[in-house]
């Protein structure tokens, strides 16, 4: 028996943002034989194909809807809606469509999270928690959530508050040290591109352009979230939260009366210096602890 190619149709792209969108098509004749596989077609040039990247969207005849992810800010795409038959594969009408740029005031992370950026003095940081889960060159930072395991890394590791990754968007990431030095992660940078985690020295130059280590921390805490009326200004704009941290030796989570932030600065070995805010206290401290706990990272452009 002799069969047809089937015919698809492209719908519109929609939902644009600065890191996926939303499109799909519709089979309205599988040619006289089962439809194997659907889904679209996407590239930077014009006319891709399932050689380049596909993304499936089932099989059958009728309508389905696709996520495209990973975009790049700024960059043009071809999209085409593609189905195959045992005869062979056809293609929908093509589409493009833009991705929009990226605000001076916000980067972007290899998973794609949005980060808000502020200025302070000669200075620009993130005005949020680091919530990658893979470092600039795509490599996955691994997820630890078993104490026992945590307490004996000297390895890079991430978690979430309470091991529930539904807190991400509210405290990001808690790091061990291993995942900001370069030696153990093999020089890999945690940060956005043309940012790093950063020294105390940088911490330093923060503190004194905000007035001083003694009452810094005030303008540097968030307005809400801090326990006993522990809240800041924010004046800084930097909204610092309190996140908490992870402890090595008892694995518990802390949020909510202080924030812990690495530096990229070693003591030795086994300690390092990390920058703390406190509910009782308008200060920033400079502090020295051990690698194996688990804390926030801020990142600062270079």
């Amino acid at each position: 028996m002799s069969f047809l190619l089937p015919t698809v149709n492209t719908t519109a792209v929609t939902n644009i943002s600065y890191t996926s969108a939303t499109t799909g098509g519709e089979v309205t004749n599988d040619g006289g034989a089962m439809i194997l596989d659907r889904g679209i077609c996407i590239g930077t040039a014009t006319n891709p194909t399932i050689a380049n990247t596909k993304i499936t969207g089932g099989n059958g005849t009728g309508t389905f809807v696709t996520s495209l992810t990973n975009l790049i800010p700024g960059k043009k795409f071809y999209v085409r809606a593609y189905a195959t038959n045992e005869q062979g594969t056809q293609y929908g009408n093509e589409i493009n469509f833009t991705v929009p740029i990226l605000p001076a005031d916000k980067i972007i992370d290899t998973d794609g999270n949005i980060y808000n950026t502020v200025v302070i003095g000669t200075q620009t940081w993130m005005k949020e928690n680091l919530k990658t889960t893979k470092y600039g060159d795509g490599t996955a930072i691994p997820s630890v959530t078993s104490n026992s395991s945590w307490t004996g890394l000297s390895t890079p590791a991430y978690c979430w508050y309470d091991n529930n990754s539904g807190y991400k968007d509210q405290y990001g990431a808690y790091y061990n040290w291993y995942s900001v030095d370069a030696p153990s992660n093999g020089g890999k940078n945690v940060c956005p591109n043309g940012y790093h985690v950063p020294s105390d020295a940088d911490w330093n130059i923060l503190d004194n352009q905000l007035g001083g280590s003694t009452i810094a921390g005030t303008s540097l805490k968030s307005t809400t979230g801090w326990c006993v009326n522990g809240n800041g200004t924010n004046s800084s704009g930097f909204n610092g939260i309190p996140a908490g941290a992870r402890t090595y030796d008892f694995g518990s989570f802390v949020a909510g009366c202080g924030a812990t932030f690495w530096t990229c600065t070693p003591v030795d070995s086994n300690y390092v210096r990390c920058i703390e805010l406190n509910y009782s206290y308008g200060n920033i401290l400079h502090k020295v602890n051990n690698r194996r706990n688990g804390y926030s990272i801020r990142c600062v452009k270079d």
